[in-house]
């Protein structure tokens, strides 16, 4: 099986209702050239490059609708068809890339996921799992006998 190689990519993006257009620049991405014709990108590795960004379908808070926020007055807005959440763009022209405004959304450091620290999250360390317990009570409106669960360990 072939590696995707790591890449900075490029994305166009405009705004629906105002149609400002914004080049969005993501750097240490997997990148499958034509082999998908959509973008695979980290919410997480977007937030450590300091941006916020909200992909809760079920929150209410209007303040934190599902996005990515861009600057004060700007949010690229996601959708969801199903449980997949995404935002529409399309790939930038050479003027679009000259003449519209980018915002870096990840940093040029190379991302390496196992060694991220998030905020409330722990220092990596050696643990032993003795004992994995599906208990019924856990899910709501399921039954854990009728649902597949992954559970990895490592």
């Amino acid at each position: 099986m072939d590696k995707n190689p790591i890449a900075t990519v490029a994305t166009a993006w405009s705004d629906e209702h105002t149609g400002q257009g914004f080049i969005l620049i993501m750097h240490e991405v997997l990148f499958f050239g034509n082999d998908l014709d959509h973008s695979l990108i980290n919410p997480n590795q977007i937030r450590h490059n300091g941006f916020q960004v909200y992909d809760n379908p079920y929150e209410s808070d209007q303040d934190r609708q599902m996005g990515i926020v861009i600057n004060d007055t700007k949010r690229v807005p996601f959708t969801s068809e199903g449980t997949t959440i995404f935002f529409k763009s399309r790939y930038p022209t050479d003027d679009e890339m000259e003449t519209l405004p980018h915002v870096v959304l990840t940093c040029e450091t190379p991302w390496d996921p196992s060694g991220i620290v998030m905020p409330g999250g722990t220092t990596p360390t050696n643990r032993v799992a003795q004992k994995v317990q599906s208990l019924q009570f856990h899910g709501t409106n399921r039954h854990h006998h009728m649902y597949e669960t992954n559970c990895i360990v490592h």
